[in-house]
């Protein structure tokens, strides 16, 4: 596995992903329906730094949401293990000198350098889920302040044929986004973000000062179609127009949400990423 930079072209050797395939038997060789072969899902990767002699990558992978770590000229990938068994991991960050993963229902579990173990430290408190939480994002803003974004939707792929009526089609239908204090598990709902705009989507996400950055829209989530069904099951007649509908910007103030396209940009197996420069 190989990190490349998109503007530098500088490259970095990761362990081989055959060394968590040999760790998770399960993950290898599946098909989807259609007959299209996928060996391997690699949701998300996550770096501790952009210093190449001192990052650390963690990785999301598999249909269970499991997490890996590696470091640059390593030999193997080292699986992340937690107390309780806990899995469907879906996002991660690496927040001051630690990594940290929430997963599917709002655990956060932190990761000490070079150790094989999670352990969770917080939970999104059951008062503050309003409806289905389709996703969750860590972002840090640019004061050192950890939030967590739940995104709710309707995650029916635009062509399912038999599924797609006005109430029922694919679309992200709003966010709510949470202040956490991991050292006390204090979780406190943000109405406003003020002059930020956060991005999210299937990499990193990220926080932007809109107020130093004329093309971001203050108090404003960008987001990116990053329901994985719709890319993985290209083949299948239903599912022709792919991954990408689900993008656009939605407004904190009113709830209100605008394309940033104008037209959708599906792509068959290719997300949107957001690109962060790192000082």
């Amino acid at each position: 596995m190989t990190l490349v930079h998109p503007f530098s072209r500088l490259q970095l050797k990761l362990p081989s992903i055959e060394t968590l395939v040999a760790s998770d038997p399960y993950e290898h060789n599946r098909h989807c329906e259609e007959g299209c072969f996928i060996t391997f899902i690699l949701t998300k990767c996550v770096l501790s730094s952009s210093n190449p002699d001192s990052l650390q990558a963690m990785l999301l992978y598999g249909r269970d949401g499991n997490l890996g770590c590696a470091r640059p000229g390593g030999q193997v990938w080292r699986k992340i293990n937690t107390s309780n068994n806990a899995k469907h991991f879906v996002d991660a960050i690496y927040f001051q000198n630690q990594f940290y993963a929430i997963n599917a229902f709002g655990q956060i579990f932190a990761v000490k350098d070079d150790d094989s173990t999670a352990t969770r430290i917080a939970e999104l408190p059951a008062e503050f889920i309003e409806d289905v939480v389709e996703y969750l994002y860590m972002v840090e803003s640019e004061d050192g302040t950890l939030f967590v974004v739940s995104r709710r939707g309707v995650q029916v792929p635009p062509t399912h044929l038999g599924y797609l009526t006005e109430e029922n089609t694919f679309r992200t239908l709003g966010f709510q986004v949470f202040e956490v204090d991991l050292s006390t598990n204090k979780w406190s709902k943000i109405q406003n973000l003020g002059n930020r705009s956060l991005f999210l989507g299937f990499n990193s996400s990220l926080s932007v000062d809109a107020s130093s950055n004329s093309e971001c829209k203050p108090n404003c989530i960008y987001f990116t179609d990053d329901f994985v069904d719709s890319y993985w099951y290209l083949a299948a007649e239903e599912y022709v127009e792919a991954g990408g509908k689900d993008t656009g910007i939605y407004n904190m103030e009113n709830g209100s949400i605008e394309p940033f396209f104008e037209t959708d940009p599906f792509h068959p197996f290719n997300p949107l990423m957001w690109l962060e420069q790192w000082s």
